[in-house]
């Protein structure tokens, strides 16, 4: 989710639109990418909510219904995949590239707290068990891939939510149903636009 597709308009526009659009997004994921890094070099907590306008303004072709009320279950499993299951409980999620970092500012230390794992990521999680979760980036672009995924997983975590407030409780049965359904016949196709990801990260 890091580096986001353009989404070309449809009809095909001339050689000057597009280059306009082009810019257009690239300013908007430029824009995104200096919110969230400014954000962080900040002193204290950063709300999510605080970057959710600029992630859907982003328009990424992997999180295409951000802005919208509709349900982006492509999105929301491509973002499951790369989290651990315990960040649905999660109240702060801590970052950094060593142990050592958080220890001198008061957090762990985190051999004592429980090792996590995300299926479709190799990032070292920790959580203590109280709402508290860290995780060690290995780069930049760690961050860079991190950050939008937590901010669409909350977006669509909260459609979900509105969806079932004040649903009665064989509906709630039959949504998890369903959307479980839904979410399985998507799980190959995200894991195939995962491995064409990574192709082309290789190249």
């Amino acid at each position: 989710m890091a580096a986001p597709r353009l989404r070309v308009p449809s009809p095909p526009a001339t050689g000057s639109q597009l280059a306009r659009t082009a810019q257009q997004v690239s300013d908007e994921v430029e824009l995104y990418h200096r919110t969230y890094t400014t954000l962080l070099r900040s002193s204290g907590e950063t709300l999510l909510r605080v970057l959710e306008p600029s992630h859907r303004s982003m328009t990424s072709s992997l999180h295409a219904l951000a802005g919208s009320e509709e349900l982006d279950l492509g999105a929301f499993l491509y973002a499951i995949r790369r989290l651990p299951d315990a960040v649905a409980g999660a109240r702060v999620i801590v970052m950094g590239q060593e142990a050592e970092v958080f220890a001198r500012h008061g957090i762990g230390p985190l051999d004592d707290w429980m090792p996590l794992e995300a299926p479709a990521r190799r990032r070292r999680w920790y959580d203590d068990g109280n709402g508290t979760m860290a995780v060690l980036l290995a780069s930049a672009s760690d961050l860079d891939d991190l950050v939008p995924t937590l901010v669409a997983y909350q977006i669509e975590w909260n459609k979900v939510r509105l969806r079932l407030r004040g649903a009665q409780p064989h509906i709630h049965r039959l949504i998890e149903y369903v959307g479980l359904q839904r979410l399985a016949d998507l799980d190959d196709h995200v894991q195939l636009r995962d491995r064409h990801g990574d192709e082309e990260q290789d190249e």
